[in-house]
């Protein structure tokens, strides 16, 4: 098992970083590790998500219709710093959450391959280096 946070699944970079390996060869029972550990992390990403959206929804401005209010660039408005300091409380709450991926074992890649040190930093968990 491996535990990480769900506010860098949802990470751009996690995300780069992570097809980046899915892209490496390797070998077949490590293609299926990954590649189940990716469903995992696609999952997760979805949930976490919604229930972002979920946490705005309740806080913010709703119009007429119960329909959540933005402004003109798609930010929900709220009635006050206080409510909108509480949806951000929420929010955190959510991405400081752990998520346990189920690998058993970490991904050994070659020493040679070539990754940026904020790459490594996203997947260390997942890999190991032979």
């Amino acid at each position: 098992m491996v535990k990480t946070k769900n506010g860098l699944l949802i990470m751009p970079e996690f995300s780069e970083a992570f097809l980046k390996l899915m892209k490496m060869e390797m070998t077949v029972k490590e293609c299926l590790a990954l590649s189940t550990v990716f469903e995992e992390i696609d999952s997760q990403i979805k949930i976490v998500n919604r229930t972002k959206m979920a946490v705005i929804e309740k806080y913010c401005q709703k119009d007429e219709g119960g329909k959540p209010v933005a402004d003109d660039k798609g930010n929900a408005i709220f009635d006050s710093q206080e409510i909108q300091h509480k949806c951000l409380e929420d929010i955190s709450a959510i991405m400081n959450e752990d998520f346990e991926l189920h690998l058993e074992n970490k991904v050994s890649i070659s020493g040679d391959i070539k990754m940026s040190p904020q790459e490594y930093t996203f997947l260390k968990d997942l890999i190991e280096v032979r």
